[in-house]
């Protein structure tokens, strides 16, 4: 039975062989931005950018590289300083009074338009300008209290408000132990000193400095006030005594400054409420309910809000009030 394709074995048809196909084996994938090598065991290798890829190579592969993830908005791939440290006095052609700003270009009245680092005896001082342009009649100068810096409520509600409000300048300064990060605040005298060793870039606008500060803040303003030719003290919390010590008072500092001078006092402030304080030349603003950082309770009759405003609205009468 040749020839007819069949075949037979013992009278027994027999099937034909089966046909197989092969396929060509699949090709490894390189990993996305990388390369991958080998002929046993592979390595795939290089930089993966957010979506992760393969990284096999012939055989058994290991990925390796580093993942680069997008940055937030509005944040570069570098380190980028909170301030940008500057020796010019305000008002120079680089950083105008109410012109340049830190991040250039023009600012509304009573925005940041300069921060600089002024070098002192105890180490650097940082000063933050708010300017109030060129009708400005003053500087007014405002140390930090012994626990916390110029991020304390009176003294950025007076920032915000004063160019407006006083047409005057606000300079908010960082004594030389809040800059270098201490938790600690040194003796008087040493931030006595420093205040001395800042005072002359205070004065570089070209107007008469009003020197204040809030709680140990407005003590050295009062110290050096006369000796450095402030032309008035702003005193915002004084600490006439440490608290339940009244026999301990300060006054003789408040009375001591021999200029006009305005006391701005919460009327619960443990070191001191404004019964307390002695008759004098001073003038005093009382911030109902108030404590020592002008916080007010809930249960107050009157709203934070409110007392913020006593204090800034308080403090802008008295500057209008004040001769050039």
């Amino acid at each position: 039975m040749a020839g007819t394709g069949t075949r037979y074995r013992h009278g027994r048809r027999l099937r034909a062989p089966a046909t197989y196909r092969h396929r060509a084996p699949a090709q490894p994938r390189a990993p996305s931005g990388g390369t991958g090598t080998g002929t046993g065991t592979g390595i795939g290798t290089g930089t993966r950018h957010r979506a992760p890829a393969p990284g096999i190579g012939i055989g058994i592969g290991t990925r390796t590289g580093t993942r680069h993830r997008a940055p937030a908005p509005g944040i570069g791939t570098g380190h980028r300083d909170t301030y940008r440290h500057r020796h010019r006095a305000p008002g120079s052609a680089a950083a105008g009074r109410g012109g340049c700003a830190r991040g250039g270009g023009p600012r509304e009245d009573g925005a940041v338009t300069q921060t600089e680092t002024i070098p002192t005896g105890a180490g650097d001082a940082r000063i933050t300008w708010y300017a109030a342009g060129s009708g400005a009649r003053f500087v007014v100068a405002l140390g930090h209290g012994a626990g916390g810096g110029i991020e304390a409520r009176d003294l950025q509600a007076l920032a915000a408000r004063l160019p407006e409000a006083a047409a005057a300048t606000v300079a908010l300064v960082e004594q030389p132990w809040r800059v270098a990060g201490r938790k600690l605040a040194p003796a008087p005298k040493t931030l006595d000193a420093a205040w001395r060793d800042l005072w002359p870039a205070l004065r570089a606008p070209g107007l008469p400095v009003v020197a204040g500060g809030r709680s140990a803040g407005a003590r050295v303003a009062c110290r050096t006030a006369r000796d450095l030719g402030a032309h008035a003290v702003l005193a915002l919390a004084f600490p006439l005594h440490p608290p339940g010590r009244p026999e301990k008072t300060r006054s003789d500092e408040l009375a001591g400054t021999g200029l006009p001078t305005l006391v701005v006092q919460g009327g619960n402030d443990p070191f001191g409420r404004p019964a307390e304080f002695p008759e004098g030349a001073h003038r005093l603003v009382e911030v109902a309910w108030a404590d020592h950082s002008f916080a007010v309770p809930k249960r107050a009759a009157t709203t934070q809000e409110d007392a913020l405003r006593t204090v800034t609205d308080g403090v802008a009468r008295w500057l209008r009030g004040l001769p050039a």
